[in-house]
């Protein structure tokens, strides 16, 4: 199922209009890695894509730019949101 990702279309935040991002560049390949600068758009990716903010629109799109429909719990970002739910209690020490 996820094997079909082959790009995102996302909107929203610093992504005014519909922006597609390929994601992968064949078949074979299961890992993307983001990076860029400060501002960039990082966080906004990976927000719209754990559909937990609701200024943000986001679609996996197929080889044939067609979008999909997966489970949320087939995808997996790990960003400062999941480090944060991981590693820290609202007791821990300072």
């Amino acid at each position: 199922m996820t094997e079909s990702i082959m790009s995102l279309k996302i909107s929203g935040r610093c992504f005014p209009s519909s922006t597609k991002l390929k994601c992968f560049t064949k078949n074979e390949s299961r890992i993307s890695i983001i990076y860029g600068k400060n501002g960039s758009g990082k966080s906004t990716i990976s927000k719209s894509l754990c559909n937990v903010e609701s200024d943000l629109s986001c679609s996996l799109l197929d080889q044939n730019d067609k979008p999909l429909s997966i489970p949320q719990n087939h995808i997996f970002v790990f960003n400062e949101d999941y480090i944060n739910c991981l590693l820290y209690t609202s007791d821990a020490a300072d």
